[in-house]
């Protein structure tokens, strides 16, 4: 509510998907209550939940496959730009720096004396390459 007493609408999403979840497997719930369901989840039933029948329909659908086009994109682009760029970006760049390192080194000077020292160069830098590069 807003200072006035006015409602105050943020922003509303339609996340039912109206029908999207394919629920044509029927499970039937353990002793415990419990179901397991589609992508191996242990469920677990509610005991205040009546269900006459006993039976559970189940399915499962990727939420992004729920989101509307915008809240879908929105999360997209703050997921890539926070949790993939910083990690990507560091790893691209020290890639680019060794193959250009090791481009400058042309195939056609490659005669005589100068093959000990390109592959003692190539070899000193590509040593590095045994350092793992995690991105986290």
């Amino acid at each position: 509510m807003t200072s006035d007493g006015r409602k105050k609408m943020v922003e509303r999403y339609d996340c039912t998907g109206a029908g999207d979840v394919d629920t044509s497997i029927v499970v039937q719930a353990n002793d415990d209550g419990n179901i397991v369901g589609v992508s191996g989840r242990l469920l677990k039933i509610p005991t205040d939940w009546t269900n006459p029948s006993g039976q559970f329909h189940i399915g499962i659908v990727n939420c992004y496959d729920l989101y509307p086009a915008n809240l879908r994109e929105r999360i997209e682009k703050y997921r890539k730009e926070k949790l993939w760029d910083p990690g990507f970006k560091k790893v691209f760049a020290d890639t680019m720096r060794k193959l250009q390192y090791c481009s400058s080194f042309s195939t056609n000077t490659l005669n005589g004396s100068e093959d000990d020292t390109l592959l003692d160069n190539k070899d000193k830098y590509g040593s590095q390459k045994n350092q793992s590069l995690n991105v986290k």
